[in-house]
C-alpha cells in the first residue's frame, strides 16, 4: 500500500469514527476542500455521506445554546460549498431552516446559504423556494443581504417573462398606492415635521442622556401614520450620518395589544438568548444590552387606544428610566379623548389638520404618478375623487378609489380611468369603515368569525341591529360549520391539510372581541334599557355605514381564503 493509500484510508476511519460528533462534519469537510481525496469521497462513498450529513442536519436542530447553534450552522453550510451535497440536499437544508424556531439562527443560517450559492445556477433553479422561504416572515428577513438578492432577482425573472402587459399599473407598483416606503414627497404635512424634528432633535446631539416621547393624533384616515414613519425615517437617516445607531420599530397594537407582547419582539430581536432567563430578567437585560452596545429604539405605537392606560404609562416611564428608548404614539383623536390620561404626560401632543382641496389633489396626483403608467388618469378625474375625499372627510378613500379603478381598468382591458369606472368604483367605498382591516384580522381569525356572526345575526333579524345574545349564538353556529369544513378538508387531503380547531370562545371573551371590534371602528355598540321583560340592560351591535350583505361578502372571502386552501 502506497503512503497516499494510507492518508486517504486514515482520514478516511478518522471521519467514520468521528462523523458523529457535533462539528466534526464540517470540520472534516472544510479540511479537505478542493482535494483529490473530497472528489473521490464524494463517488465511492456518497450514499454514506448524504446520510450522515441528513443526521448532522437533524442533530443541530437539538442544540439548546443559540450562538453555539448558529455558528455549527454556518460552518455546515460553507463546508458543503460548491458540491454534490449542496446541490443534491439543498430541499433537506431549506426544508431544515424553515422549520428552526429561533429568529436569529435562521437568519445567519439563511444569509450563509444564499453567499454559499450566489452566483451559481443552484440559486437560479432554487429560486422561487428560496423567496417565498423568506418572504413568508418578511419582518424578520427584510433587512437580510439574502433577502436582497433572492427579491432582486425574483423582479428581474418577472419583469423579464412580462406575462402580461398592464396598461394601467407600473411593474410593481400595485401596492405603491398605500405602501409608506414609496413615499417620498410628503405633501401637506411641512408643520408637523418640523414640530417632530424639534422636539427630536436632542436624540442626534446627545443620544444617551435624552429619551423623548411625542404623541401625533388627528382624525380617522388622515395620514397620522405616514407622517410618523416618513419622519422616523428620515431620522434614522440623519442617525447613520452621524453614526449613531438608530433604529426604528414600528408596532401596531391592532396585532400587538399588551406591552408584554411588544417588549417580547423586541427581545427577541436585540437580545442573544441561549435559554430562558423569564421575561422580566430579560426585559432587563435587554435595556443593558441597549445601553452595552450604545444602540438607541424609537418606537412606533401605532392604535395606542388598543392598549390599556396603565401600558401607555409604562412605555413612557420606560424612556424616562432608559435614555436608550424613546416613543412616538400614534392614536386617533376620538379615541385619545376617552383613554384615562390624568398621569399620561408627553413631551409634546401634536395634532394634524384636516387636508386642504389642494392638498389632497397634490397627494392623489403624486400617489397615482408613483402607481400608475403615464396618461392612465386625467387631472379633471382626480379633481372629482379629491371632492369626495373633501365630503367624506377620508383621504384613504381617495386611495380607494384609485387602487379599485386600477383594477377595475386591468380587468376590463382598458388602458385609462374613465368617469364611469370612478362611478362604479365609488359605490363600493364606505367614509366610516375600513375594509383593509378585514385583512388585517386575519391573524385573529375569531374576530373575523365573530364580525362574521354579527353580520349574519343583523341580516337574520331584518332589523339595523342585534342583541349580543343573538349574535353570540350566530357566532357558535358559524364556528360549527367552518370546523365541519375543516373535517372534511383533513379527511380528503390527510397529507396536506393541517386541520384547524375551531372552538367558540366563552361569553365573556366574546364580548371583549366585541369591545375590541367597536374601538376597531367595525361595529357599533351600546347598552340601552330593555323596555321589555326582563327589565334591565342589554348590548345592541350595529354596523357603520357598510351593509350587513356586503360585510358578508367580505369576510366571507376572507375566512374561506383561511380555513379553505385550494389544492391542485
Amino acid at each position: 500500500m502506497s503512503e497516499e493509500e494510507f492518508d486517504k484510508n486514515r482520514l478516511y476511519d478518522e471521519f467514520i469514527n468521528s462523523v458523529d460528533k457535533i462539528g466534526y462534519f464540517s470540520h472534516f469537510f472544510s479540511s479537505i476542500k478542493g482535494s483529490e481525496f473530497e472528489t473521490e469521497l464524494m463517488k465511492t462513498k456518497y450514499s454514506l455521506i448524504e446520510a450522515k450529513f441528513t443526521n448532522v442536519l437533524n442533530a443541530l436542530t437539538k442544540i439548546d445554546d443559540i450562538e453555539y447553534k448558529t455558528k455549527l450552522f454556518i460552518n455546515l453550510i460553507y463546508s458543503i460549498k460548491e458540491t454534490r451535497l449542496m446541490k443534491e440536499k439543498f430541499s433537506t437544508i431549506l426544508d431544515i431552516l424553515n422549520k428552526l424556531d429561533n429568529d436569529y439562527v435562521k437568519r445567519n443560517a439563511f444569509e450563509s446559504l444564499v453567499d454559499t450559492i450566489e452566483g451559481t445556477s443552484l440559486l437560479e433553479d432554487n429560486l422561487w423556494e428560496l423567496f417565498f422561504s423568506l418572504d413568508s416572515k418578511i419582518e424578520v428577513y427584510e433587512k437580510m443581504h439574502a433577502y436582497s438578492v433572492v427579491k432582486d432577482m425574483v423582479q428581474a425573472k418577472l419583469k423579464k417573462e412580462n406575462r402580461k402587459t398592464n396598461k394601467i399599473f407600473q411593474f410593481g407598483r400595485e401596492s405603491s398606492l398605500y405602501a409608506y416606503n414609496e413615499i417620498k414627497k410628503l405633501i401637506g404635512r411641512n408643520e408637523e415635521i418640523k414640530r417632530l424634528e424639534a422636539n427630536f432633535e436632542h436624540i442626534l446631539k446627545k443620544p444617551e442622556n435624552f429619551s423623548v416621547s411625542s404623541l401625533l393624533i388627528g382624525k380617522g384616515s388622515i395620514g397620522k401614520t405616514l407622517v410618523g414613519r416618513y419622519f422616523v425615517r428620515d431620522l434614522r437617516r440623519k442617525a447613520v450620518e452621524k453614526n449613531i445607531r438608530l433604529n426604528m420599530e414600528y408596532f401596531d397594537c391592532i396585532h400587538f395589544r399588551s406591552k408584554s407582547k411588544i417588549i417580547r419582539e423586541l427581545i427577541a430581536k436585540y437580545v442573544q438568548l441561549s435559554w430562558n432567563r423569564g421575561y422580566h430578567l430579560n426585559q432587563t437585560l435587554l435595556y443593558s444590552t441597549l445601553k452595552r452596545e450604545n444602540r438607541f429604539i424609537l418606537l412606533i405605537l401605532d392604535e395606542i387606544h388598543l392598549l390599556k392606560p396603565a401600558e401607555i404609562l409604562a412605555f413612557l416611564d420606560i424612556g424616562k428610566q432608559h435614555p436608550n428608548i424613546s416613543t412616538l404614539m400614534i392614536c386617533r383623536t376620538q379615541d385619545w379623548l376617552r383613554i384615562k390620561k390624568d398621569k399620561l404626560q408627553f413631551d409634546e401632543i401634536i395634532e394634524l389638520r384636516q387636508y386642504t382641496f389642494n392638498e389632497i389633489c397634490n397627494v392623489l396626483k403624486y400617489r397615482s404618478e408613483i402607481a400608475f403608467q403615464k396618461n392612465v388618469i386625467t387631472d379633471e378625474l382626480l379633481k372629482i375623487i379629491s371632492h369626495i375625499v373633501v365630503d367624506n372627510e377620508n383621504m384613504r378613500n381617495g386611495l380607494e378609489i384609485l387602487r379599485n379603478c386600477g383594477s377595475l381598468c386591468v380587468k376590463k382591458n382598458l388602458d385609462h380611468i374613465t368617469p364611469d369606472i370612478v362611478k362604479e368604483t365609488n359605490k363600493d367605498i364606505y367614509p366610516n369603515f375600513r375594509n383593509d382591516l378585514i385583512i388585517e384580522l386575519r391573524s385573529n381569525h375569531h374576530e373575523l368569525l365573530i364580525l362574521f356572526g354579527v353580520a349574519r345575526s343583523i341580516e337574520n333579524q331584518g332589523n339595523n341591529y342585534t342583541l349580543i345574545d343573538d349574535a353570540y349564538g350566530e357566532y357558535q353556529k358559524i364556528c360549527e360549520e367552518y370546523q365541519k369544513i375543516c373535517d372534511d378538508n383533513q379527511k380528503m387531503y390527510p397529507e396536506s391539510y393541517c386541520n384547524p380547531t375551531i372552538k367558540p370562545v366563552v361569553k365573556t371573551l366574546f364580548k371583549k372581541h366585541i369591545h375590541i371590534l367597536t374601538l376597531l371602528k367595525m361595529i357599533v355598540s351600546k347598552t340601552v334599557r330593555n323596555e321589555k321583560p326582563p327589565n334591565g340592560r342589554h348590548l345592541e351591535i350595529s354596523l357603520l355605514d357598510i351593509s350587513e350583505t356586503t360585510l358578508l361578502v367580505l369576510v366571507k372571502d376572507v375566512l374561506d381564503k383561511i380555513f379553505i386552501p385550494y389544492f391542485d
